[in-house]
């Protein structure tokens, strides 16, 4: 069951990660003047190349994230279910968080392991941070006490 839940956020995250990506790529190609765009000389091979980096970036911080949720003990118990919404939205911050270069800064504080692994661990970050997140929400939701109006706790079978 733990691990059907950390595949079910993991494929979430990178569907909402990828879609996100999509829509700001198409977002960007609309604001850029479509046409000024396709009338370079291999617009397609860029747009191709564009693709690429995305899908990587999306598979990337997918690991990333899986690997964060899977170390979580309270994550692994809410079961494919209840981790699937959470885990899209926190899939779409990533990408945000991607896009909007926010991956550069722990890509710096990690500049003395060499270049080649500060960036690798850099593009990864959004993916490990929103898997931070998506722990201590879990964590603190298990700790939370129940609302009231909501279902009362099951009630052990009398013997």
């Amino acid at each position: 069951m733990a691990l059907l839940t950390i595949g079910a956020g993991a494929f979430a995250f990178v569907v909402a990660f990828t879609l996100t990506g999509l829509g700001f790529w198409t977002l960007l190609f609309a604001i850029s003047g479509g046409p000024a765009f396709t009338a370079r000389p291999d617009w397609k091979g860029d747009a191709l190349i564009g693709l690429y980096w995305m899908f990587l970036l999306a598979a990337l911080n997918g690991l990333a994230f899986a690997l964060a949720t899977a170390a979580s003990g309270p994550w692994r118990r809410r079961g494919p279910a209840r981790v699937v919404l959470p885990s899209a939205v926190l899939g779409a911050v990533a990408s945000v968080m991607s896009a909007t270069g926010l991956w550069v800064l722990p890509t710096l504080a990690l500049a003395w392991l060499g270049a080649a692994v500060a960036v690798g661990i850099g593009h990864a970050s959004p993916g490990f941070l929103t898997g931070a997140i998506a722990h201590f929400w879990a964590r603190r939701r298990a700790a939370a006490p129940p609302r009231a109006g909501g279902p009362a706790p099951p009630v052990p079978p009398a013997r």
